[in-house]
Order: C-alpha cells, then structure tokens, then sequence
C-alpha cells in the first residue's frame, strides 16, 4: 500500500527509478531478509527506511499483519523533513 504523497512522488519521479522502488516494495512484502542491509528501522521511530540509490522510502511495516505501507519516498535531504 501506498500513501497519497507517495504515489504522488512516484508518478513525478523518472520511471525506471519508481519501478525499482516499487519493484524493491514487493520484494520485503515477500521477503524482508532480501534488504537486510538497506531496510534500518530508524532511530526513535514506528518507522523503517530503505535505501533505494539516493533515494529514501520510509515504510511502516507491520508484521503481525504483513503489511508494508509506503509513507514517503523522497531524495536524502528532503525525505525526513
């Protein structure tokens, strides 16, 4: 699942690129020991970030019912504003 900012971002942002964020979605949603490097719960927060090249996607996954739910997806230094 998506938020509305995040599908927003990602009809704006170079196809290739959102098809690999969406691609790497899909992937933790099957399997979340694929990203063990690059899925990081962050620090004082509900919330995981994965590494997508310089790409942010902020994430709040909940195991108890498999769900991945996109929050943001945005550049480094815009991402956690």
């Amino acid at each position: 699942m998506y938020s509305k900012q995040a599908l927003k971002y990602l009809r704006k942002m170079p196809r290739a690129r959102a098809e690999d964020i969406m691609s790497a979605v899909r992937k933790i949603d099957e399997d979340r020991s694929v990203f063990q490097g690059n899925l990081i719960k962050m620090t004082n927060s509900l919330f995981h970030r994965l590494r997508i090249g310089d790409y942010r996607v902020i994430l709040d996954i909940d195991d108890g019912k498999l769900v991945v739910l996109v929050l943001k997806i945005g550049t480094r230094g815009d991402v956690y504003k």
